[in-house]
């Protein structure tokens, strides 16, 4: 099985699967990762359906709450977890058994989401987030499980990782750059792009242009409900209160998927060096 152990200068280790050159987590590929990866190029996509794409930690869990009520036209939450719909870890049964309308996600570079969802054109929309922020998020969600990742190194440790792309999904900007030569090199695919901030900010506002670019007319008060219904706190408390299959993964204390819901945390956490090396120039800038 292609088991790494990604070392940092400290010599803690993160566990990882590398598989067709790329870095995943080790769940669920445990078995036959190239089987895996294979089945899910395969799986049949709807018409209907809609991809949310980005990189790990850079708001997913929310924007895809949020995403679910604008296609189903109420404030009600989903009675799944993201995770249902996260093509990632989906076999065929799992797939097929979904109701339209599908709010579908992943982290996966493109070349390894299933066929037809270029094919059959379906919308593309890519979250991004200030690229400190997300290690931030990602280095908390880490250190919160117990056996999976097998990571007990401090923040500037993970950040050495984080910059050399030898975590689960692999380099921050090599995905970000990926997305872009993507829908460069496939001009056909509707894509729709959002940023976690701009979300903070002006959460309805950002909402109506999802909704536009589902195809469904203007309805303010029903994104203004959604912004309300999904405010970080509250949606915090019913992502907890669902069932999670990882949750036995999770380390004493670990509060979950969802963590602050701020911007401008990464200030807590690196030091002068480390911001310079973000800042000149910033990986935004380079991946945008």
């Amino acid at each position: 099985m292609p088991v790494i152990h990604a070392i940092d200068s400290g010599g803690n280790t993160m566990k990882a699967l590398y598989v067709e050159g790329c870095f995943f987590p080790f769940f669920p590929f445990t078995k036959d990762p190239k089987r895996h990866l294979s089945n899910i190029r395969n799986l049949p996509i709807r018409d209907d359906d809609l991809l949310l794409w980005g990189y790990p930690r850079t708001g997913c869990h929310w924007l895809w709450e949020m995403i679910c009520m604008l296609s189903k036209g109420s404030v009600q939450y989903d009675a799944n977890t993201k995770e249902n719909y996260m093509l990632d870890f989906m076999t065929p049964e799992m797939l097929e058994a979904m109701p339209s309308p599908r709010t579908l996600n992943s982290h996966f570079y493109f070349h390894h989401l299933p066929a037809q969802t270029k094919e059959k054109k379906i919308k593309f929309v890519v979250l991004h987030r200030d690229p400190k922020d997300t290690v931030v998020s990602y280095y908390s969600f880490m250190k919160g499980f117990a056996e999976l990742f097998d990571y007990n190194g401090t923040f500037s440790h993970f950040l050495e990782l984080f910059l050399e792309g030898t975590l689960p999904y692999g380099s921050f900007i090599d995905f970000e750059q990926h997305i872009m030569q993507t829908l460069e090199d496939n001009p056909d695919i509707p894509v729709l792009h959002v940023f976690y901030e701009d979300l903070l900010k002006n959460c309805a506002e950002e909402l109506l242009k999802v909704q536009r670019f589902l195809g469904y007319a203007a309805d303010e008060k029903l994104c203004s409900g959604i912004a309300a219904a999904c405010e970080f706190k509250k949606l915090k408390q019913v992502i907890v209160d669902r069932p999670d299959p990882l949750r036995g993964d999770h380390k004493e204390g670990f509060e979950g998927v969802c963590r602050k819901g701020v911007i401008g945390d990464w200030k807590n956490f690196f030091s002068k060096e480390e911001e310079a090396a973000f800042n000149e120039p910033t990986l935004v800038e380079k991946c945008l």
